[in-house]
């Protein structure tokens, strides 16, 4: 038996840290008082994210999450928390912007790209499936009135694009100013639509339309 410094209640010594003289239960309430001060919140969440980092530490907390989930009742358990937690409006919506925010980051987009040509590689299907609807897009949105001309400017264009990626180093898209497949509106493969951005840039918009009057 060992007495606590702190609260002066004798306890079994399984209730005491290694060489330590107060509780387990003073000592979780002491760092919880410290760890509840600004400060040591920046600090406790900075290690959190360095620890976080480590490849091996990322690896057993995967390792441990699909151990987890393969527990039905765990799988069932996850399932009615998310459905109770969303069915709260403001759960939602903070949700959302979460979601919103780290979509918009230009690192997260580049990630995302990344991925997706690893998996284009791995199931080519995919990538066919994907190119085939694009083109099929381009197709419907050029219109048949087009001239010559019209055809010859957009393919100096995507020409154009090509020798500044040279020239610089830096890859350049060809970009629709009104997306093809917009999600409010769908614009159209003509050379007054095409504009040339840098990848960086691209991935940043996406498919929206931005600064179009």
């Amino acid at each position: 038996m060992k007495t606590c410094k702190k609260c002066k209640i004798e306890k079994p010594l399984g209730g005491f840290p290694k060489s330590r003289n107060k509780c387990k239960k003073c000592r979780t309430i002491d760092f919880n008082i410290w760890a509840a001060r600004p400060k040591n919140k920046i600090s406790i969440a900075e290690s959190l994210e360095k620890y976080n980092a480590k490849p091996e530490v990322k690896a057993r907390k995967n390792e441990l999450t699909k151990i987890w989930y393969s527990n039905p009742e765990n799988k069932l358990k996850s399932k009615l928390y998310q459905e109770e937690y969303y069915a709260v409006p403001e759960n939602k919506i903070a949700h959302k912007n979460v979601v919103d925010i780290y979509r918009d980051r230009l690192e997260n987009k580049i990630r995302k790209k990344e991925y997706e040509y690893i998996r284009n590689q791995t199931y080519p299907e995919i990538n066919h499936a994907k190119t085939a609807k694009r083109r099929a897009a381009k197709l419907n949105a050029t219109p048949k009135w087009l001239t010559e001309i019209h055809h010859k400017e957009m393919e100096n264009k995507y020409k154009e694009a090509k020798a500044l990626g040279l020239q610089d180093g830096i890859k350049r898209h060809v970009d629709h100013i009104v997306p093809l497949q917009g999600k409010t509106v769908s614009g159209l493969h003509v050379p007054w639509n095409l504009q040339i951005l840098t990848r960086a840039e691209n991935l940043k918009k996406s498919n929206k339309l931005i600064n179009v009057i």
